[in-house]
């Protein structure tokens, strides 16, 4: 299978390379990470049991393919810890728009702790379904996303 190449929009500009964690649910900020900030967690493995795609899988590093995020205002804080931590996903592939308290998140984390969470959002419901677990993406500062199927 040939290499797929889509266009989104860069967030937060930047080039990024791994693993894609893929769900096709909406990935719910304060659910999946919420431990992080009570309970002092250093892991970025996700808890939201809503998500059967990505519940217990570590996603730090990894390039997180989503419909988009949802969330509280938690998000915001949510986003930088993991930055802080070091513990973020590698970068962000969003089909559809990144909600404002996620976008935050990943405005304060490259701010704050120069940690920058490449995010590219509106990328298509076709890339959502063309990318799968394990693939190999490259995003790149102009927001184009290169999805290498996994030989695996």
């Amino acid at each position: 299978m040939a290499d797929l190449v889509f266009e989104g929009r860069p967030v937060i500009a930047g080039s990024a390379k791994g693993r894609a964690e893929v769900s096709r649910v909406t990935f719910d900020t304060c659910a999946s990470y919420a431990d992080v900030v009570v309970v002092g967690a250093g892991t970025g493995i996700c808890r939201d049991r809503g998500n059967e795609a990505l519940f217990g899988r570590d996603l730090r590093g990894k390039i997180l393919c989503i419909p988009q995020t949802v969330g509280s205002g938690s998000a915001t804080s949510l986003f930088t810890t993991l930055a802080e931590k070091d513990i973020a996903p590698g970068a962000l592939c969003l089909a559809n728009h990144i909600d404002a308290t996620a976008a935050d998140g990943l405005v304060l984390a490259n701010r704050w702790f120069d940690r920058r969470i490449v995010t590219v959002d509106l990328l298509g419901y076709e890339f959502l379904t063309s990318v799968n677990k394990g693939d190999i993406i490259t995003v790149f500062e102009d927001g184009k996303v290169k999805i290498s199927p996994s030989l695996d």
